[in-house]
């Protein structure tokens, strides 16, 4: 949150550090695991970056863990493999194999879709 921006921001020294630092770090900062539906362009050089990428790998294996478990759910993946990543790109070129079986390089950009099909609780009748 706004806390912890403030702490990193006491790290750097000058004004346009911070700025920079910022810039580098705002995808991790904008990310949420909790509603990680979206599409991403990372460089994955940036460490930032390379965390998000990381992240939704994790997320995919998750969610694909728990719709295993849930027969009665029709796999909607683009591969038929139940992965939540769609149209995955690294260096401008499309993937000939799922994202989640693909070992993340340290460098390059790469451009994917992610959609999860989990969804907020059910509010209570107030």
């Amino acid at each position: 949150g706004e806390s912890a921006r403030y702490l990193c921001m006491l790290l750097v020294p000058k004004v346009r550090d911070g700025v920079r630092l910022l810039h580098l770090a705002q995808r991790i900062l904008d990310f949420n695991a909790q509603n990680p539906t979206g599409r991403y362009r990372l460089d994955l050089a940036n460490p930032a970056d390379f965390a998000v990428a990381a992240s939704l790998k994790l997320l995919d294996h998750w969610e694909v863990g728990l719709t295993r478990h849930q027969r009665q759910r029709a796999d909607l993946s683009q591969r038929g493999n139940r992965s939540h990543f769609r149209n995955e790109r690294y260096q401008q070129r499309s993937f000939t194999c799922s994202l989640a079986e693909w070992p993340l390089p340290v460098h390059g950009l790469l451009e994917v879709d992610y959609l999860s099909d989990q969804r907020p609780p059910a509010r209570p009748n107030q």
